[in-house]
């Protein structure tokens, strides 16, 4: 299947985030999972740890992250990289929606309240 559309895309909401699914494992990607996520005024994501590199390329917006204890501020057209293992925790601390591209590879699995899964998004 060599296109995903938006239109059948898949949504997933946590912690103030949509996250719509556009290339995966169910979508016939082999090696990579692409999402987008649209991130609320407000919005915090659990803290996390990943097994797998995972880039936050930030579209619109600014967001803010807290990557294995240093603060960082990143705004549209900035890309945070997050390496294996790293404890991570994206928030936005604005007014105004922000907005994201993320990708990783597939067979992800992210660690969060001592649980350990795969995140839907990325199957």
């Amino acid at each position: 299947m060599p296109i995903s559309t938006l239109t059948d895309a898949k949504t997933f909401e946590a912690d103030g985030f949509t996250l719509t699914q556009l290339a995966a494992p169910s979508k016939g990607s082999v090696e990579l999972a692409l999402w987008t996520a649209h991130v609320e005024p407000g919005a915090r994501s659990v803290e996390h740890r990943m097994d797998r590199e995972e880039v936050f390329l930030v579209v619109s917006g600014t967001v803010a992250a807290s990557l294995n204890g240093e603060e960082i501020q990143a705004a549209a057209g900035d890309a945070i990289i997050v390496p294996p293992g790293s404890l991570l925790q994206l928030r936005n601390e604005t007014a105004e929606p922000a907005g994201l591209t993320c990708v990783t590879s597939v067979g992800l699995k992210a660690t969060a309240n001592g649980e350990t899964f795969a995140p839907p998004w990325t199957l």
